[in-house]
């Protein structure tokens, strides 16, 4: 287990109006001690309480099917385009994801306070500029935040690993609802660096943060129970495409597409095909 209790946030002290606890900031060698160690650390008390209900309440009342404008979870994501609510039913995932653009008046302003100085926490951690991530660049890197909803029956996300080339991905993640009070089975599983599953939810209550390396295997097992279901925010760093409309079109077919093939089992197989082919023409 990799785990940080802080010491109870006061409120009075909280950092900004962000609700952090200024205490997460003195325990930075801990933190990344614990990730290097085991590829994730939970940090109890990191949030304040009355933040993460207000941001349950603000989520779980805007995602729904009648604010879906997107079929669309992951890539590809271009500079200047609009917020938007997706949802997603495939056999690789099922889930509601917000995406929130900095360029952009913030859907919900609290979260994505929260969310930029925990980018400026991540960057200290991996030995980034302070800023990185949230000032204009050559590269196009940037974050964006993402709140997620696994609902109850269905939400689930394949296991998978997260790396940009070179450049490892630091995530971390504010828990809005818990494993035993919003939904009883399933919910975040990493593989820590000996390989075993670990059940991270079930580690964490209200305030909690999590923290854990992107290159380890991770995903979402079926969400069970009664209640809303497993809802997280965490912002996102990417490279952004740079385009119009037409990409932004253009990328919606090929979810379309993607979309259509994973339903009938197919999509291995196909990239499998494309791979051998590519080999071929590369050799030939």
């Amino acid at each position: 287990m990799s785990f940080i209790k802080l010491p109870p946030i006061n409120i009075e002290n909280a950092l900004d109006e962000a609700a952090i606890n200024p205490a997460i900031f003195s325990h930075i060698d801990e933190v990344k001690s614990q990730i290097d160690l085991h590829g994730y650390c939970i940090t109890a008390n990191a949030i304040d309480i009355a933040a993460i209900d207000r941001m349950k309440n603000f989520w779980s009342g805007f995602i729904n099917k009648k604010n879906i404008d997107r079929k669309f979870v992951r890539g590809n994501l271009v500079l200047g385009e609009s917020n938007f609510l997706s949802y997603s039913d495939i056999p690789s995932w099922c889930m509601y994801r917000n995406f929130d653009f900095y360029w952009n008046k913030p859907t919900h302003c609290l979260t994505s306070e929260i969310c930029l100085k925990l980018n400026s926490l991540r960057n200290s951690l991996q030995g980034f500029e302070s800023d990185f991530g949230t000032q204009f660049n050559q590269d196009n890197y940037g974050i964006y935040v993402s709140t997620s909803l696994y609902s109850v029956g269905k939400g689930h996300f394949r296991m998978h690993a997260d790396a940009h080339g070179e450049t490892p991905i630091l995530h971390f993640m504010i828990p809005l609802t818990f494993k035993g009070e919003d939904y009883n089975e399933g919910g975040l599983f990493i593989e820590n660096k000996r390989g075993d599953a670990v059940d991270i939810d079930s580690q964490c209550d209200k305030g909690a943060l999590i923290f854990f390396d992107g290159r380890c295997s991770h995903g979402v097992k079926t969400i069970q129970g009664k209640g809303i279901g497993r809802l997280v925010v965490f912002a996102i760093p990417t490279y952004f495409e740079t385009g119009s409309r037409l990409e932004v079109f253009a990328r919606s077919l090929k979810v379309f597409i993607e979309e259509y093939i994973d339903k009938f089992f197919f999509l291995k197989a196909v990239r499998s095909f494309l791979g051998r082919i590519k080999s071929f023409l590369r050799n030939y």
